[in-house]
Formats: structure tokens, C-alpha cells, sequence
């Protein structure tokens, strides 16, 4: 019985990570050449072992997929916020998707541009809008037009003018779980379009602000590649009519939620992610914005 448990747990390891960097030797599990049973003598257990160059491929994979359009990637820190995991992103080129202050201030230890930090906290709070605006991130996703006019509001006391975008609930189903789809109408995050294009339209009522982005997230662990392509295709028409009306933006950011497999999940590539999306994004004249995390 207990060699059956052992062996479904090697297969299941194996089906997780199915690389090179990860696999069992003379029946012992190895992490890039480091035998793990030595790791947990030394460090004792529990413990957190990450493959560095795991990482670094998968985020190579996704960067070559989209090498033909203007995009840039950011970490979603949420999915794992260990320094070095982070750090390792950075110094790849990657920006910080921020969900917290606190993620914020982790963020900054590892010594990126703050240029290259998005704040994306739902329900933020006076002190973590102040403090993007302190440390002058690239911009606050605002969640809704209260919370626009609290931003515009800090904004203004501060003398400064904030760079926000409106993360845009386009009504579409993630098909995954229902405790972490985030783009139907009925779920409880960002703004729907109309009004999402009421906002930007009255523009002038928010003197403190700069609207350069327009963003989504429909969800989490998200298997089926057709919601990705229906949001991103609602959000282009949106794209369009603001920029109809004489509001250019700078950022089209697409959020995160690409699924990995744990068990026998069937996942879309991220190449399939890119061929599929591509043609829309070249018909948007600014920068595309990833923010991967589990992936």
C-alpha cells in the first residue's frame, strides 16, 4: 500500500512539472541536480523548493510568443512572493503586478524601477494610493468611480497627477471555478463598459488623473482559451469608442489567469494564447500588458 502511495505521488509530481529540471533519479527526487531528501536534512522541512530555471524558461516561452507586438510582461507577485522569485523575474525584464501595499513594499526591495510597477489592489485603501503615488508606479488600476474620485482626490492633496487605469468587467465566462472568476457581470470586480466609458468620457472631472490604460481579469487557473479571445475582443471595441472620443491610451492590459495543469487538466498553450490574440492586438495602437502568475 505504501509503494502505491509513493508511486502516485512521483506521478503526480511528474505530471505537474514534466520538465527537465525536476525528476527522480535511482528513485530519489531531484531539483536541478540537488537530490531533495539532502535539502530537507539541511533546512528541515516544511520546505519550498523552486526551480530558478524553471522560471526562467517559462517566462522566456511567454516573452518569445509575443515578440512581434509592443507588450510588456508583468509578475503577478500574488502567485508566489518570495524575494527571490521575484528578483528573478526582474532581472529578467519583467515589471510587478502589486496586489497590496505590502506587496508594493516587497516588491521594491528587489530593487525594481518603480516605473515598472502596477498597483492593483481591490478596495485600496488612503495609504496604499498615496504611496503608489509616492513612489510614482507606472499606474493604480481603479476598480471603480468612487474609487477614482478618492484617487483623484490623494492626487490633488499631493500636488500630483495620478496615472490610473479602469479595469473594465466585460461580462464574459472564464469557465473556471466560480470563487475565482472575476468577469461576469454579476461578480464584484471592476466597472461594467457603459460605465467604463462614462468615466473616461468625463475625464475633465477628474483634473488630478491621467487616464492611460483601460484592463481586465476574468478569473483564475483558467483552462479554455475562447474567454481570453471574447474579452479581448470586447475590450478592443471599447478601446476603440474612447478612442473615438479623443482619449488616447497607452496601456491595453489583458490581466492574467492562464491555468496550469495539477492533475489531467487540458491547458492552451501560451503559443495558442499568442495566435490567437495577436491579430487583435495589432489593430490597438499601444502597449499590450500581461500579468502572468501561476503560469
Amino acid at each position: 500500500m505504501l509503494k502505491q502511495v509513493q508511486h502516485d505521488q512521483k506521478k503526480k509530481i511528474m505530471h505537474y512539472f514534466e520538465n527537465e529540471h525536476i525528476g527522480y533519479k535511482n528513485n530519489q527526487l531531484y531539483v536541478e541536480e540537488i537530490n531533495v531528501n539532502e535539502l530537507a536534512k539541511e533546512f528541515e522541512t516544511p520546505l519550498y523548493i523552486y526551480s530558478k530555471n524553471h522560471f526562467i524558461n517559462q517566462y522566456k516561452e511567454f516573452e518569445n510568443a509575443f515578440k512581434n507586438i509592443n507588450h510588456k510582461i508583468f509578475y503577478a507577485m500574488k502567485a508566489n512572493f518570495n524575494l527571490s522569485v521575484i528578483s528573478t523575474f526582474v532581472k529578467l525584464g519583467s515589471g510587478v503586478d502589486a496586489n497590496s501595499e505590502g506587496e508594493l513594499y516587497r516588491a521594491l526591495k528587489t530593487g525594481v524601477d518603480p516605473s515598472k510597477v502596477i498597483l492593483t489592489s481591490v478596495g485600496k485603501t488612503k495609504n496604499e494610493i498615496k504611496l503608489g503615488l509616492e513612489k510614482n508606479v507606472l499606474m493604480i488600476k481603479a476598480e471603480s468611480e468612487e474609487e477614482i474620485e478618492l484617487i483623484n482626490k490623494i492626487a490633488g492633496g499631493m500636488n500630483k497627477t495620478a496615472r490610473v487605469a479602469i479595469r473594465v468587467n466585460p461580462d464574459v465566462d472564464a469557465k473556471t471555478h466560480p470563487y475565482i472568476s472575476t468577469g461576469l457581470s454579476s461578480n464584484k470586480f471592476g466597472v461594467d463598459s457603459k460605465t467604463a466609458l462614462s468615466i473616461y468620457k468625463r475625464r475633465k472631472d477628474f483634473p488630478h488623473i491621467q487616464f492611460t490604460g483601460i484592463d481586465m481579469h476574468i478569473g483564475s487557473q483558467i483552462t479554455s482559451i475562447d474567454p481570453f479571445v471574447e474579452a479581448v475582443q470586447k475590450l478592443s471595441e471599447l478601446y476603440f469608442e474612447i478612442e473615438k472620443d479623443g482619449l488616447k491610451l497607452k496601456h491595453f492590459d489583458v490581466g492574467g489567469g492562464m491555468g496550469v495543469s495539477y492533475n489531467s487538466e487540458k491547458i492552451f498553450s501560451i503559443n495558442e494564447f499568442a495566435e490567437r490574440t495577436i491579430p487583435l492586438f495589432k489593430n490597438l495602437d499601444c502597449e499590450i500588458i500581461f500579468e502572468p502568475g501561476r503560469f
